[in-house]
């Protein structure tokens, strides 16, 4: 449904330029009589999965909630379950029973992990960043310490740094309720001097 590569995207009589399939049914009129016996019991299956609906008086198909979700993890290669409400994390754990998606229960999401991989180290990917390798292995001497390559390395290693932190913390405060804003803030938000001239200058107008 979400690939470039499906071939449901392509209807018999049509040129649509839509990506995938999911986009094609979201933004035109698609019905199962558009397309061949062949995928006209592919589409049927997929509505017999609940991942997309046909309207009664037009046999217009869409996208149901469970592809939406399906889509959002396509995309983006995890859903956060703490920003999600009851409706949302029954709607989930019925694609997990289903076996359509799965939960993963460490910090970083198998995408997260792969890309950080990527950055850090040298083993998985060829053309991999191998920050960590770089410079924890000190291969070559380093001939100018201010070079640009240098900078956009640091640079590169502070935002996975405060990425990586930042990722914890939302965790923790997930798990604990605490670790927000206010939680960190231990001074007043203004100045009770100012909050008193204030007042006296409302009672003087």
């Amino acid at each position: 449904m979400f690939s470039d590569q499906c071939m449901l995207t392509y209807r018999r009589g049509h040129h649509d330029r839509a990506c995938c399939f999911f986009d094609l049914i979201s933004n035109a009129m698609v019905t199962i009589d558009d397309y061949d016996a062949a995928c006209a019991d592919l589409l049927q299956q997929l509505v017999d999965r609940q991942l997309i609906s046909t309207c009664e008086e037009t046999g217009a198909l869409a996208p149901t909630l469970r592809s939406i979700y399906l889509k959002a993890v396509w995309d983006k290669g995890a859903i956060a379950l703490g920003r999600c409400g009851d409706g949302d994390l029954a709607l989930i754990d019925g694609l997990v029973s289903d076996k359509m998606l799965s939960y993963c229960g460490k910090l970083f999401a198998p995408d997260e992990a792969a890309y950080l991989d990527y950055m850090f180290n040298d083993a998985s990917f060829p053309n991999s960043q191998g920050l960590r390798n770089r410079y924890d292995h000190a291969h070559t001497p380093i001939a100018d310490p201010g070079a640009a390559s240098i900078r956009t390395d640091y640079y590169r290693m502070l935002t996975l740094l405060v990425a990586i932190t930042l990722k914890i913390n939302d965790e923790l405060s997930s798990s604990t309720g605490r670790g927000y804003l206010e939680n960190f803030v231990d001074w007043p938000y203004y100045d009770e001097s100012v909050l008193g001239l204030f007042k006296t200058y409302c009672k003087e107008a």
